[in-house]
């Protein structure tokens, strides 16, 4: 009696070893998991910083360029008028 007890008890030690060992390793696949999605997710993180300076220098570039296209307008606009002023139509 007291033997089958003792065998009893040793199954059951080797159960729960048995157990612990496997939630180890599940522990530690998910640990790697986890570490892998942290790692995608900051290189992810450093596409969007990357992406939101590249929308700024963008839209600076932008703006430069309207105000070059304005400024050009503004003296292609004096100057039509200077011609228009120096340039007189031929009386008939």
């Amino acid at each position: 009696m007291l033997a089958a007890r003792l065998d009893d008890a040793g199954r059951r030690a080797t159960d729960a070893e048995a157990r612990a060992a496997k939630a180890e390793q599940q522990a530690l696949a998910t640990a790697r998991e986890l570490a892998s999605a942290n790692t995608a997710v900051q290189a992810g993180q450093a596409r969007l910083e990357s992406a939101a300076r590249e929308l700024d220098d963008a839209k600076k570039a932008a703006a430069d360029a309207r105000a070059v296209a304005t400024k050009a307008g503004e003296e292609a606009a004096k100057l039509r008028g200077r011609m228009a002023g120096t340039c007189k139509p031929a009386v008939k």
